[in-house]
């Protein structure tokens, strides 16, 4: 099964060549300050032009300023695009069919087949508590921070990738207060809220099991309290770490209810929500939990521990995860937020469950982008 599963969710619809390109121009007006904004938003190469300002080298935490492991700052160039002006509040979703990636933006009022709003360069997205966008650059050198309500100008860029102090990212989550959180695949960088350029990170986790065994970092999430939580690729449990661990140090409690063992097989992506409430969405074994549809997301409870049961399971016969890159996001109010694929063709989809949804059932918002999303693949979701 497990085999199976790591064939279709790396399907070669990931690296189909786009057999159709089409663009879809969106004129917003703004009212207030009467600004109005053309963008472009493409299944091909970005349709917007204009070029993201280079980052410039930064500070440390200690306001020192830093360069790479090689001696030499490397010269970084987040090429890629414009961003134009955001009317908050929205979902951002990563459009993984083609490359350059890029994020598009829906406004969270969307319903049904809905065009994008704006386009940002992105292969990853998310959120801190003011709404503030960081997205890690197509080309993999840096994390752009972009204001909430933006025009295209970046607040500062982390870099990232060789010669600096993360050499890949492989996840990267963000707190309330911008504290930039990212996975190399063998532990976990935490930057300051003001870090910029090739800065040093507060702290660098390397997590270990009770029996001394190395913890592999897959996705990661963080909640309103600073705690994090990694998926261990090795046997998808949560490990979850405080929020001052630093080095070699093992997690103050491991989630492996119904996630670790015969019962599952991926972590797809984690959520949090203000109560500290995890939501993990995976793909289990069929028949576990839910009876019909193996891609399935748990919730647990803020001090859930060991084998601690979900307080609740949600799925639909109408998402299925072999036609997309799932990911999952939850808003203030507890909505959830899932892009996955239908189970036979058709185009990428955003699923909405609410705060009381339970079991397998009918999501209740759908939306999609026909013209832009058929063909294609969907992956990472952040929503304010």
């Amino acid at each position: 099964m497990k085999k199976l599963c790591a064939r279709l969710l790396n399907s070669e619809r990931l690296h189909r060549p786009k057999t159709a390109r089409v663009i879809a121009f969106v004129i917003l007006t703004v009212c207030l300050g009467s600004v109005i904004v053309l963008t472009g938003c493409s299944t091909g190469p970005s349709a917007l032009s204009g070029v993201i300002p280079a980052p410039t080298s930064g500070s440390s935490a200690s306001g020192t300023s830093t360069s790479g492991t090689s001696g030499v700052a490397p010269q970084v160039s987040c090429a890629g695009g414009r961003v134009m002006t955001i009317t908050q509040p929205s979902v951002y979703v990563v459009q993984a069919g083609h490359s350059p990636y890029s994020v598009l933006v829906f406004p969270k009022t969307a319903k049904g087949d809905t065009p994008p709003t704006a386009e940002i360069p992105g292969t990853l997205v998310s959120l801190d508590g003011a709404g503030n966008i960081y997205v890690l650059d197509p080309s993999g050198s840096c994390i752009v921070e972009y204001p909430a309500l933006t025009s295209g100008t970046p607040a500062r860029s982390l870099q990232v990738g060789p010669g600096t102090k993360v050499s890949e990212v492989k996840d990267m989550a963000v707190s309330q207060t911008g504290e930039i959180f990212v996975s190399d695949g063998k532990g976990i960088a935490v930057f300051s809220a003001t870090a910029n350029g090739n800065a040093d990170p507060l702290r660098y986790i390397l997590g270990v099991t009770q029996a001394s065994a190395a913890i592999t970092p897959g996705n990661i999430a963080v909640d309103n309290q600073d705690n994090l939580y990694v998926s261990n690729a090795v046997d998808s449990s949560v490990a979850v770490f405080g929020p001052t661990d630093t080095g070699t140090v093992i997690p103050a409690r491991t989630i492996t209810g119904k996630l670790s063992g015969s019962g599952a097989h991926f972590n797809l992506g984690m959520a949090t929500d203000p109560s500290g409430n995890l939501y993990v969405l995976c793909v289990c074994a069929l028949g576990e939990g839910s009876g019909t549809n193996a891609f399935i997301t748990f919730e647990f409870g803020p001090k859930a521990n060991g084998t601690d049961p979900p307080i609740r399971w949600v799925t639909s016969p109408a998402m299925y995860p072999w036609s997309g890159g799932p990911g999952i996001a939850v808003d203030p109010a507890g909505v959830i937020y899932i892009t996955a694929g239908p189970p036979i063709g058709g185009a990428q989809t955003i699923f909405e469950f609410s705060p009381q949804d339970s079991g397998n059932i009918t999501p209740v918002n759908t939306v999609t982008s026909v013209a832009i999303w058929t063909d294609t693949l969907v992956s990472h979701i952040a929503v304010q």
